[in-house]
């Protein structure tokens, strides 16, 4: 996998047995980007900055440059399928963030 900011779903055994999935968005060697000068640190808390009030469930964007934001929603086998559509929808909407970004930084 190169470089760029992709989004993730993920449970194991124990979020199984506690009842909720994960979902984060990451980014990967932005620095290494040759079309732009980003600055990974400086990207992360650009994106925080616009991402803080937009309504995703349960996030924490305390991590360090590469986990932009994480977050989990309750497991419920019934839902779980447009529980992640949901969440797919709402990355793709932060797209326009993302690009903007990146733009200021050619």
């Amino acid at each position: 996998m190169g470089e760029g900011i992709f989004f993730s779903v993920w449970l194991g055994n124990r979020d199984v047995e506690t009842g909720r999935f994960n979902y984060n968005i990451h980014s990967l060697k932005l620095g290494l980007q040759k079309c732009c000068n980003v600055k990974p640190v400086a990207f992360a808390r650009a994106f925080r900055s616009r991402f803080a009030c937009s309504g995703w469930p349960n996030i924490k964007t305390d991590y360090g440059p590469q986990t932009l934001m994480q977050g989990w929603l309750p497991l419920h086998s019934r839902t779980f399928e447009e529980d992640v559509l949901d969440l797919i929808e709402r990355f793709t909407s932060t797209q326009l963030i993302i690009d903007e970004l990146l733009d200021h930084s050619r």
